[in-house]
């Protein structure tokens, strides 16, 4: 058997109990095999190669569309799930707001890092700020928050009477808590 002609394969298969099959199916059989030694059973055992080869492609794609709406469907709670935090010199539990460098810019992920009863350390996302440019924080220089999970990591600190930290790789800074006039300094005035 040739693993280059379906059609043919398939002939070959039945070919070797050919003997066994009904005088109608034989007869159908020997027409099949006429017309797949024609020139034009040669263009249709081709077009039967592509339309396997095509159908496969179809079945590859559904299955990797099925994979991509359960993915989907994971990820619209997914941002809720813990996050495993490595151990290190912060104190726990904390608010931290980690720099996340990307390809494409970077992200600030806002977490609450707290001790699970199991004993490892698991960040549980309060919010997420992306920015998209080419241009990277400045580890040299005071880490940035964003404006508004930089106001709530501030005003969370003071209400949850937790510390909290902006880290960029091995290098955290503290935030410092935001006192009622501060914070509603940094409201938006009504006009």
């Amino acid at each position: 058997m040739s693993n280059t002609d379906p059609v043919t394969d398939l002939l070959t298969i039945l070919g070797h109990h050919e003997e066994e099959l009904p005088v109608s199916v034989q007869e159908a059989f020997a027409k099949c095999r006429d017309m797949v030694q024609s020139p034009l059973g040669t263009f249709a055992a081709n077009i039967g190669r592509q339309l396997l080869r095509d159908q496969a492609r179809i079945d590859e794609l559904e299955e990797r569309v099925g994979s991509l709406q359960g993915q989907m469907r994971r990820s619209e709670t997914g941002w809720c799930l813990p996050r495993e935090v490595e151990e290190g010199p912060l104190p726990v539990p904390r608010l931290e707001m980690r720099i996340e460098v990307q390809q494409w810019g970077w992200t600030w992920t806002y977490m609450l890092v707290r001790r699970h009863f199991l004993g490892n350390l698991e960040g549980l996302m309060l919010g997420s700020t992306e920015v998209r440019t080419a241009r990277h924080p400045d580890a040299s220089k005071s880490l940035d928050l964003p404006i508004r999970d930089g106001v709530h990591i501030a005003f969370d600190a003071r209400f949850l009477s937790l510390p909290a930290f902006v880290t960029l790789g091995d290098r955290a800074e503290r935030v410092e808590p935001l006192d009622d006039a501060r914070y509603f300094q940094a409201l938006p005035k009504k006009p």
